[in-house]
């Protein structure tokens, strides 16, 4: 309540925001009454290309019946307001922001075509990341990052974990260096005797990304962010989705972006020894 208020005490020309939930509606409408011209821009978000709504199940409806009074009564004692907004199928689509700045324009989602999208480019996304996080380093690692799920996430988890040994016995027969960034919460980590290097999960993996030289790297995930964003720095980006869990919307717009997608363990490691330009 104290950031809220702290946050609302000032004036603002542009607000930007990534996910525009009950309470960030409430705090952008206040921020309206006291800045009359002040423009609100929804950025990046994963589901501006892809999800779709799924529908509610039974228990998800009874939560949400029981949840949302409770909510408004909260939020009308703590900020003295509360919201009707009706819930969006997508972040980005209230009407209380005007302007989306997206990392693809092309592949948004049909919903969001009327508002005036915006491109960030690769360079207002390398420099918004410096400005966050700091400089990177000044000699620039090379190799395979895997940006891993939870583990237990995977629908066939323990294909996968069979397909990372067999990506990390093949790093290590063709002299390529290995890192993997795990979940935070993750506790089974996989069992090899080949190098692999954890990174960090104290840090951002955008941030991470920036000590790599991307034209001799390769990012390994599955669909993130964290996917769409070693995409648009330029990284050749392989996404393991159609083995684990295909989702024909999400394949489409990876596709018109360029994310590679193979189909079995010898295509994997065809699109890796291709992006790192290896003979095999």
């Amino acid at each position: 309540v104290k950031v809220s208020e702290q946050f609302l005490s000032k004036s603002y020309e542009n607000v930007y925001i990534s996910q525009e939930r009950k309470l960030e509606i409430i705090l952008l409408k206040k921020i309206r009454r006291k800045n009359v011209n002040c423009r609100f821009f929804s950025v990046e978000e994963d589901s501006y290309y892809t999800l779709e709504r799924e529908p509610l199940r039974p228990g998800q409806k009874i939560k949400i019946s029981v949840k949302k009074p409770i909510e408004n009564v909260l939020h009308l004692v703590l900020y003295h307001e509360t919201t009707n907004d009706r819930r969006y199928m997508c972040y980005g689509m209230s009407p209380i922001t005007s302007f989306l700045y997206v990392l693809f324009p092309d592949v948004v989602r049909e919903e969001l075509r009327y508002k005036t999208i915006k491109e960030c480019t690769a360079e207002m996304l390398a420099a918004g990341i410096e400005g966050l996080y700091g400089e990177p380093l000044d000699e620039k690692k090379s190799g395979l990052i895997i940006v891993s799920d939870l583990i237990e996430r995977y629908r066939n988890r323990e294909e996968i974990v069979s397909l990372f040994n067999e990506i990390a016995a093949f790093c290590e027969e063709s002299g390529i260096e290995l890192y993997i960034k795990y979940h935070p919460r993750e506790t089974n980590k996989i069992q090899t005797e080949c190098r692999i290097q954890e990174l960090s999960t104290g840090v951002a993996v955008e941030k991470l990304y920036l000590d790599f030289n991307e034209s001799k790297t390769v990012v390994l995930g599955n669909m993130s962010t964290s996917v769409l964003t070693a995409k648009k720095l330029g990284f050749k980006t392989i996404s393991i989705m159609k083995m684990n869990d295909p989702q024909q919307n999400i394949i489409s717009a990876y596709e018109k972006i360029g994310i590679e997608m193979p189909v079995s363990n010898n295509e994997m490691l065809s699109f890796i020894a291709d992006g790192l330009k290896l003979r095999r």
